[in-house]
Parts: structure tokens; C-alpha cells; sequence
């Protein structure tokens, strides 16, 4: 299976929470705008792909808790390896990246970390930005 090129740019932002259900780590990513609606997500490290799942259209007026602004048009979760969670809290992450599927081309992701750690311990240093608890939204 051969798998489309990465493009330079543009790029999309998608806001990330961090799931714990007792036997997975999952993260779940909230974006796309009107413009760019992102079809497919996909979790990359060195290269490698660690994980791929489509986009879930967000329903209009769904609450969303992991961006603040609750302006998305896609959601997705996808199991994350542990090392990339202890990597992320670390701020070491530099190795992971994810790449999202938009009109046959793959680009580049910024993932921008709301602090939600839905089951998890949260750490002091990772705080919401806004103060809202994390709470259920879209997908859990």
C-alpha cells in the first residue's frame, strides 16, 4: 500500500485531550474549520505510522472539552503508546507527530495540548489554560 506524500503545508491545528479508560491511553483530537475539514488522522513516530483513524464529523452545538473554544468540525481518538505519553509530559515529544488526511494529501498537524486529562491524575503543570474541569464531550 503505498500512502499519499506529506505536504510542506498548510497545516491544521487540532486540540488534544488525554483519555485513561484502565486499559488504553487514548488521545482525542478536536479541529478542522469550515475550510479545512480533515478526513483522516493518523499518529506518526520517526517516520513510522503508530496509528490511523477517521474523522468523526462533531455534531453542531456538541460541547467540546478539549478546545477551549468549542469551535471544531471533526473529532477522532486514537490510541496513543504509553511512551508517547510519558514523552509528551515530559516535553520530549519532539519524535512524535500526527498528520491529518485533507483532499487526498497529507499534512503536518499542530497539536495544541488542553491539559484535559479525562481518568488520569493531572499534572499540576498542565493545568487547562481556560480552568474548566475537563469534563465529557464529544466522543466520551
Amino acid at each position: 500500500m503505498t500512502l499519499p506524500s506529506v505536504a510542506a503545508s498548510p497545516r491544521v491545528t487540532f486540540h488534544a485531550c488525554l483519555h485513561d479508560d484502565g486499559e488504553a491511553l487514548w488521545l482525542q483530537f478536536e479541529g478542522g474549520t469550515g475550510g479545512v475539514s480533515p478526513e483522516m488522522v493518523r499518529l506518526v513516530r520517526g517516520g513510522a505510522v503508530l496509528e490511523t483513524r477517521p474523522c468523526i464529523p462533531m455534531p453542531a452545538g456538541r460541547k467540546s472539552h478539549a478546545r477551549p473554544d468549542g469551535d471544531s468540525t471533526v473529532w477522532v481518538v486514537l490510541r496513543v503508546p504509553e511512551d508517547m505519553v510519558r514523552a509528551i509530559e515530559a516535553d520530549e515529544g519532539r519524535d512524535y507527530g500526527a498528520e491529518a488526511l485533507v483532499d487526498g494529501t497529507w499534512i503536518p498537524v499542530d497539536v495544541q495540548d488542553s491539559g484535559c486529562r479525562f481518568g488520569m491524575k493531572q499534572p499540576r503543570d498542565r493545568a487547562r489554560p481556560d480552568g474548566r474541569s475537563c469534563g465529557r464531550g464529544a466522543g466520551t
